[in-house]
């Protein structure tokens, strides 16, 4: 879920690199692609174990 929404970010980015009118808009771009790709991983690890503690809240809750 994470990784899909991710890889949309990347795609985007290099879409927008292509298309930049000058160098320093393609140089935006990919570094936002670069640093995407570097915290993918870490981004969804963080997400998942978020997810997991309100579930489990809100699960302890309801039993409650």
């Amino acid at each position: 879920m994470v990784s899909e929404m991710m890889a949309k970010v990347d795609d985007a980015s290099f879409d927008l690199a292509d298309k930049g009118a000058s160098g320093v808009q393609q140089t935006l771009h990919f570094n936002a692609m670069r640093e995407v790709r570097l915290c993918c991983a870490t981004t969804e690890a963080e997400f998942r174990a978020v997810f997991a503690q309100v579930v489990n809240e809100k699960t302890e809750r309801a039993g409650r």
